[in-house]
């Protein structure tokens, strides 16, 4: 597969893009770092070819957007508003139950 290895030399910080055939990612950047390259960012081009900028698929970029912190945010917002309707119809809720009254 075509991997785009952007870095810079380690020896005078220059600016590097190479473009390889590897078998992985790590492969390629295995090989950027044996020629003095340190590597910033590794992507997969699609089809082996060179394309634009939209049409490389970056390294993460199939990752979903929710994850656990935003799950975990939307539980507890819906425990806050079960909690507050609770809260605002409690007088209602205490007259059904029996025993309840003081």
């Amino acid at each position: 597969m075509k991997i785009r290895i952007i870095g810079h030399r380690k020896d005078n910080a220059a600016r590097v893009t190479l473009e390889v055939e590897a078998e992985s990612k790590a492969a390629a950047e295995r090989d950027a770092i044996r020629q003095g390259i340190e590597v910033v960012r590794v992507e997969i081009l699609q089809g082996g070819g060179t394309y634009g900028v939209g049409q490389v698929k970056a390294e993460g970029s199939g990752r979903s957007s929710g994850g656990r912190a935003t799950k975990i945010l939307i539980f507890l917002l819906v425990v806050v508003a079960i909690a507050g309707a609770v809260y605002y119809a409690w007088p209602m809720i205490e007259s059904l139950i029996p025993g309840l009254k003081k």
